[in-house]
């Protein structure tokens, strides 16, 4: 993969039972696309892989 959209939000899930797979971010450009949210907050975070 070259490029991933990943949403974080920021609430706690009980019993979750789906996760994402690890990463190093080390190998990615980091750029953040959006926050917000009202009741709950959320970051848009785009990672591009180094070249």
């Amino acid at each position: 993969m070259d490029k991933m959209y990943i949403t974080e939000v920021d609430i706690t899930v009980d019993n979750g039972d789906v996760f994402f797979p690890e990463f190093d971010a080390d190998e990615f450009d980091i750029s953040i696309g959006e926050t917000g949210g009202d009741d709950i907050k959320f970051t848009r975070t785009v990672y591009t892989r180094k070249k």
